[in-house]
């Protein structure tokens, strides 16, 4: 893992919000879309850049691929992790994503996770 290009991909606010929603939790690529209302494309090239960096992984369950946060990072870049995990209430736009993701997740259709509709 490279601490420039890990730092380079939590320098983008989109990466930034994308890895606080995971960092306690996978995801599908359509869920994240929703949750911060962003478009499937904008979404996978921002997936993309954080799986080079190794932040996170993708994990295929059946016909749906998941995100979550590589532990591999967790184990290397602990006080990193530990510091976002602790501050992804106390800002304003973390905090809002949560409640949205938190607010919306029963309604989402999830056999729009399929692997065919993400990276």
């Amino acid at each position: 893992m490279d601490l420039v290009e890990i730092y380079k991909s939590l320098g983008e606010i989109t990466r930034l919000r994308i890895v606080m929603l995971l960092l306690d939790k996978k995801m599908c690529g359509y869920h994240i879309e929703n949750t911060l209302n962003v478009s499937q494309s904008n979404v996978s090239r921002h997936l993309t850049k954080l799986k080079y960096a190794k932040i996170i992984k993708e994990e295929k369950e059946g016909q749906k691929i998941y995100f979550s946060i590589n532990p591999i990072f967790i184990e290397e870049y602990n006080l990193l992790y530990e510091s976002l995990l602790g501050n992804r209430l106390t800002h304003v736009i973390f905090k809002g994503d949560e409640f949205k993701y938190f607010e919306n997740k029963d309604k989402l259709d999830s056999s729009y996770c399929n692997i065919a509709e993400n990276i």
